[in-house]
This record gives C-alpha cells, structure tokens and sequence, in this order.
C-alpha cells in the first residue's frame, strides 16, 4: 500500500509499505495518472495534471539520450517545482489518497484507489508527488515517466481520451508498450 497525502498545500508525505520492484513504480504511477485523469477529466485540475505532466515529458524527451543523472542534475527529476515530496508517517496528514497495490498472477499489479472527497487539486498534485517520490528513489525512472507521459499523450489523442472508462486500463497497457519498443529499438541500434 502507498498512501499520499499533504501537510499543507506545498508539502507532500509518501508511505508505502513496501519497496516497489522498479519495473512495477512504472505502472502503479501510470496506473494511478491514468485513474485521476479519467475522474478529473473535465475539470481544470485534470487539464492541470496533463498539461503539466506533458510539459514536463516534452523537456526530457528533447534529451533522453543523455544519463539520467545529468537529466537530474538539471532539474528534471522534479516535476513541479514547489511540490516538496518526502517520505513520511500518518501524523498531521490531510487529503490521504490510499493506493492499495494488489499483486496478479501476471505479474503487473492491480491499483485500487481511494481517493479523497472534494479534493480535486490535491488529486491532481497527488499524482505529481507520487512521481517526485520514484524519482528520488529511482534515477532511471526519470526516462520511463517521460516515455510513459508520452505514449500516453498519443493514446489520449489518437484512441480514446481520458474521459472514456476504457482509457483507464488501455493507456497504462499502450504506454509499457511503446516504451518497451523505444528501448528495443535503442539496443539494437534502429532508428526511433
């Protein structure tokens, strides 16, 4: 289990339970930008998390050749600038969102959610932190997230947009495909 939650506006504690394997941080993250989106999609904290999360991609994409640890020291492994993020108990936590990560015989988590009542740009901010938190964890994770970020613009462009339940599901599953072929393609030397 993850839990996100905020001390105040501008300062975020992540829990989890357990150390995610690195392969699945991608998809629980995807999998819970994907939710929120789909529940905030028509209002401007929804457009505010895609904006912001594209931009933000489109920055690292224009240089995901180059180590993930100069990315890093450039800045790119914060998102948004003044979303502190750090690792924390349940004290003084208020808009908890809960991410309860079910293990599946596939060997991809599920991602059952609950999310706070009237929270909508915490929701939003949430899954900003959740990324700052792999982030910090995983310095690789920084290509993956733009990858996915990405990928999952395509989706929403040219399958279905958030809006569509299905969204949910196919996004996270079209994102881990196309990077996957993005870094086939980038070990045997053909062209992206």
């Amino acid at each position: 289990m993850i839990t996100v939650g905020f001390e105040a506006a501008a300062q975020a504690q992540v829990i989890s339970d357990e150390a995610l394997p690195e392969h699945e941080q991608i998809w629980v993250w995807d999998q819970f930008y994907t939710a929120v989106l789909h529940v905030l999609a028509e209002r401007p904290e929804g457009e505010w998390l895609r904006r912001t999360m594209e931009d933000w991609a489109a920055q690292v994409i224009a240089r995901i050749f180059e180590d993930p640890a100069a990315l890093a020291a450039d800045g790119a492994s914060t998102v948004v600038p003044d979303l502190a993020v750090r690792e924390g108990g349940a004290a003084g936590m208020e808009a908890v969102h809960v991410l309860n990560v079910v293990p599946q015989a596939s060997g991809w988590p599920e991602l059952e959610l609950h999310l706070p009542q009237g929270e909508a740009e915490r929701t939003a901010r949430a899954v900003v932190a959740l990324a700052h938190y792999f982030l910090q964890l995983n310095p690789l994770f920084i290509k993956d997230l733009a990858l996915h970020v990405f990928a999952m613009r395509k989706y929403y462009i040219d399958v279905a947009p958030p809006t569509e339940e299905r969204s949910m599901a196919e996004a996270p599953q079209f994102a881990l495909q196309k990077a996957m072929k993005f870094f086939e393609d980038m070990s045997s030397g053909r062209p992206h």
